[in-house]
């Protein structure tokens, strides 16, 4: 189970281009954090909903992106299918950023989420590429600028999602140590000693045998 934090985190820094970070606020602004450091529920909600409308924002941009047309002007043709997998992945994302929302502290659910965000933006980007080489820089602009307006709530989920595997991970330890401990007490505990077998009573033994009276003699005096 600890194993997956190191994961968690190399996966994140892994993707630090294309999630910028986020500035810290000045001294005396509020802090978006709770009492435990975690980022605030209704904090977090927004977020997780800003994440989510973005992704579902960017489909319909796709319509005017036609990379079939590219081709004879000596694009690859590899960009016809990065287009339909990018509809399918911002899909994905705008539905399991509403999945999401109805249990923000699901790390897994919260995890797949920034990895969806994560795979969609590198194809967007790369067909916006395409846009402006092959088809018209001005769509290319107004599609790099639309994507761009996602980057603050991006930004804000990848930081709520470090906070959450590190609390998930203290969570994980304190119960490990809790579990440790009480088998630690269990251990020193003397072994009970068994109770004494109690002995069978003695079986009841049979009246003696009255002795038999003698018969009379004749002519005994008595």
């Amino acid at each position: 189970m600890y194993g997956m934090k190191p994961f968690l985190v190399v996966a994140l820094l892994a993707t630090t281009p294309l999630w910028p970070q986020q500035q810290a606020p000045p001294p005396d602004a509020p802090s978006a954090a709770g009492a435990d450091g975690l980022t605030t529920e209704w904090n977090i909600q927004k977020t997780i909903h800003a994440v989510g409308i973005q992704a579902s924002r960017l489909i319909p941009l796709l319509d005017d992106v036609r990379p079939a047309e590219w081709v004879d002007k000596g694009a690859p043709d590899a960009y016809v299918t990065q287009l339909r997998d990018l509809r399918a992945e911002l899909g994905y994302a705008a539905r399991t950023a509403q999945e999401l929302l109805q249990d923000a502290d699901d790390l897994g659910k919260a995890f797949e989420l920034f990895m969806r965000l994560d795979s969609s933006r590198g194809m967007y980007r790369s067909l916006v590429q395409g846009v402006r080489t092959y088809q018209n820089p001005a769509l290319a602009d107004l599609l790099e600028s639309v994507e761009l307006e996602g980057d603050a709530p991006r930004s804000h989920f990848r930081n709520y999602l470090i906070e959450l595997a590190t609390m998930k991970e203290r969570e994980l330890k304190i119960i490990d140590q809790e579990a440790q401990r009480c088998r630690g007490m269990l251990i020193r505990q003397p072994a009970a000693r068994p109770a004494p077998k109690r002995k069978p009573p003695a079986a009841a033994l049979p009246p003696p045998a009255s002795s038999p009276v003698p018969p009379a003699v004749k002519g005994a005096k008595p």
